[in-house]
């Protein structure tokens, strides 16, 4: 699987998203930002508005206006149901094996663990 392979970005938020959780954390802008790095920004609102609608993530909050749909981002949290898809999900195991051969995004996992 590819780095920007929807299934291996899903499962790098996800586990960013579990980890800041049991620190009693929220994932700031700049690290969403350093997630998110070198993707169409169209590309991250659909994971993201996705993510909020299957109900794995919270915090997506959809921002209409003349110029164009985009979503605000508020205190982004993973669901229990989040947490179970993560923990169940088959394809989201090889995504993590995927993730496994990727330094870069290791490290950045590792910084939120």
């Amino acid at each position: 699987m590819a780095k920007d392979d929807y299934f291996v970005l899903v499962y790098k938020l996800l586990e960013i998203l579990y980890a800041m959780l049991k620190k009693g954390k929220v994932i700031t802008d700049d690290e969403l930002k350093e997630l998110s790095d070198g993707l169409p920004q169209e590309y991250w609102e659909y994971i993201l508005k996705s993510l909020d609608k299957e109900g794995y993530i919270t915090g997506i909050v959809p921002i209409y206006s003349l110029n164009g749909n985009s979503i605000k981002i508020i205190n982004l949290q993973i669901t229990p149901k989040g947490i179970e898809y993560l923990q169940d999900n088959s394809k989201m195991k090889k995504a993590k094996e995927a993730v496994k051969h990727l330094p870069q995004w290791l490290a950045l996992i590792t910084k939120f663990a």
